[in-house]
């Protein structure tokens, strides 16, 4: 299989509510991917080794138009004697910045909540213009030169800066433990668990990354119990 890591999009089409079946990745749908799929795809389909799917709930505004759109309408309900109950109807994670804040604006008061604060902010890590990533990259390798510059590039584009918080003093890869999965590390894991709320290796190697797509079983197997031993109890199993 390929090193590089292709991201198949199917189109997106309505799911009736009464539908609960999944929608699913089929080779027709592989084969619309913009441009078409590579090469190593197009021989075979079932090549793919990992597909998803989300339900994405649209707004359809009548007046405006027959389509639905994939903005939001934030909705306040209160009143006398009760708790405010904000309702959010559509929208879509690409914009839950923008949103959030809309949301706030509206029930901000009620708890003294700050004004709009984030669009000039930077992530924790990413005290950095973008254009300087590369510079980053290269800076990352001449502190600690054991790391491949596929290691640091990672690295870097899942913790900025604040990966030196785990990678501090190493000298060599030994330094920072076993390796679980790829070039993850014993350190990096101890990081995202005491850090990001990782309680499994599902929460490192799916939701804070997809370096569960190269995982072994026995990955990930090792993975759960040197996170259960962080704790002195079995990681919490993921469902």
């Amino acid at each position: 299989m390929s090193e590089a890591a292709w991201i198949a999009s199917a189109a997106a089409a309505p799911l009736p509510p009464e539908s609960l079946a999944p929608p699913s990745l089929v080779p027709t749908q592989l084969a619309a991917m913009r441009g078409g799929p590579p090469a190593w795809l197009q021989a075979s389909p079932f090549a793919a080794v990992f597909a998803f799917f989300f339900v994405l709930p649209l707004l359809l505004v009548a007046a405006v138009s027959l389509w639905p759109t994939r903005d939001y309408e934030l909705v306040l309900n209160q009143g006398d004697g009760v708790a405010p109950l904000l309702t959010i109807y559509g929208g879509k994670i690409t914009t839950h910045r923008k949103l959030a804040e809309a949301a706030m604006l509206k029930i901000g008061h009620y708890f003294g909540g700050r004004p709009p604060w984030t669009a000039n902010s930077k992530l924790p890590g990413g005290e950095f213009l973008p254009e300087e990533y590369n510079a980053q990259v290269t800076e990352t390798m001449r502190r600690w030169p054991f790391l491949s510059v596929a290691h640091a590039q990672r690295l870097m584009h899942a913790y900025g800066l604040r990966a030196e918080r785990f990678l501090a003093d190493a000298k060599s890869m030994d330094d920072l433990g076993p390796c679980f999965a790829g070039d993850l590390t014993a350190a990096e894991v101890r990081y995202v668990v005491d850090n990001e709320w990782a309680q499994n290796a599902d929460d490192v190697l799916w939701r804070r990354s997809k370096i569960g797509l190269r995982a072994t079983a026995e990955d990930c197997a090792a993975l759960d119990r040197f996170i259960g031993s962080m704790s002195g109890k079995a990681a919490a199993t993921a469902h």
